[in-house]
């Protein structure tokens, strides 16, 4: 039998870095995702995760504008 997967998708458009943050980490922190979700910024693609409800970060200095 196969299992079907539900992921939300979010595409987060036009988010900017302030110069001071160059060359530092940058986490996008979540309190939780009702089942799995996989996230875009500016059009490069960060992560996913799976686990409903629970918390996550992901790293997202590469896809900030400068």
């Amino acid at each position: 039998m196969s299992q079907a997967r539900a992921f939300f998708t979010a595409c987060i458009a036009a988010i900017s870095a302030p110069e001071s943050w160059t060359g530092k980490h940058v986490d996008l922190e979540f309190d939780g995702v009702l089942l799995s979700a996989r996230i875009w910024i500016n059009g490069t693609y960060v992560g996913e995760h799976e686990g409903g409800f629970t918390p996550f970060k992901l790293r997202i200095e590469k896809a900030l504008l400068q």
